[in-house]
């Protein structure tokens, strides 16, 4: 990740702060689709719950009762189901990709500011010019926390749910 950072702020000559954003919204941009995909995924959920339960109790029942192929026929009939709705239940641990992605940007940013990086320490803007220390007057956490309050309130977890 560090190398990412650095190469955005030698190939487009922007100050630091300019190449922390830069490198934010390329990777944001790449993992849009993924994301897409995961809320699409995620959005089915409510609309194959009921259906989905009990397939999923049916397949117990045939479990529990040691009969193979019944409990084999269930399962098929909850695979129908979610090939019919292009539901995949494996698709929404895609999304946790994106946490240790950003962590690593976070943990960039702060290898940076403990190293000589040459224009760290006037690489920032408006109140905080120094990137070596901490923001001041905590905008920037206050931003960020916002932001998450924003997407978590603009669709909270059950969005998909239309019913």
């Amino acid at each position: 990740m560090i190398r990412l950072l650095e190469f955005c702020h030698v190939s487009t000559q922007l100050p630091w702060w300019g190449s922390i954003i830069l490198l934010t919204v390329i990777l944001r941009v790449a993992l849009f689709p993924l994301m897409l995909k995961t809320t699409r995924n995620i959005s089915v959920l409510p609309y194959i719950a009921d259906k989905q339960k009990a397939l999923m109790e049916e397949t117990k029942k045939a479990r529990l009762s040691g009969e193979l192929v019944e409990m084999r026929k269930a399962t098929m009939k909850l695979l129908a189901l979610y090939k019919q709705w292009g539901y995949s239940p494996f698709m929404s641990f895609w999304g946790i990709l994106q946490i240790p992605i950003f962590f690593a940007v976070f943990r960039t940013c702060s290898r940076c500011s403990n190293l000589p990086v040459p224009g760290w320490e006037t690489g920032g803007t408006a109140w905080f010019m120094d990137l070596t220390v901490i923001d001041p007057y905590f905008i920037l956490p206050t931003i960020s926390g916002v932001t998450t309050a924003v997407t978590i309130w603009v669709c909270p977890p059950n969005c998909g749910d239309m019913g």
